[in-house]
């Protein structure tokens, strides 16, 4: 049966597979990912944008927002795409933010389910045929995520400039 993830917003059929505990995807979708995850760990040609597939697949999956580590989750991935995507921030950048705003487990604003998004899922990652396609493909999918958060920039800018305040 095909269902549709209230997460990404794909359609998927059911998987057997075990979900994470709060991003809120579908078995299929999740499924998809880890395969993909699998893809990168084995292969230095398609882990190079690792840090962009893991942020936009949580920054879609945005979970059950009452729950403290989905918030933090969903508001610390989107503020890592902000940083990859306008800001062009290199990797190690990136980690630094992530090491600061996860290490004390504080409360975060919620996050609002995308509704009708135009972005790219796991399917379309799913689809490439070399290492160089899936590096094209994540790009992209990283890129359109972003560019669904784009009018929340302020408060991301907002997030990101308290959690360095800190540092």
């Amino acid at each position: 049966m095909v269902e549709t993830c209230r997460g990404c917003l794909g359609t998927f059929e059911a998987s057997s597979i075990q979900t994470h505990p709060y991003l809120g995807a579908h078995s299929g979708c999740w499924q998809i990912y880890t395969d993909i995850l699998a893809k990168e760990f084995t292969d230095p040609d398609y882990f190079i944008v690792h840090r962009i597939t893991v942020d936009s697949y949580a920054a879609q999956h945005i979970g059950d927002q009452t729950d403290r580590r989905a918030r933090q989750s969903a508001n610390v991935h989107i503020i890592a795409l902000y940083l990859m995507f306008d800001q062009q921030k290199k990797i190690q950048e990136i980690l630094h933010f992530l090491r600061l705003a996860t290490e004390e487990k504080k409360d975060w604003p919620l996050v609002v389910q995308k509704k009708n998004p135009q972005w790219l899922t796991v399917h379309d990652v799913a689809n490439a045929s070399n290492a160089t396609c899936h590096q094209s493909f994540v790009k992209r999918w990283g890129q359109s995520v972003w560019d669904e958060y784009q009018k929340d920039k302020v408060q991301i800018i907002e997030l990101y400039n308290k959690v360095m305040s800190r540092s």
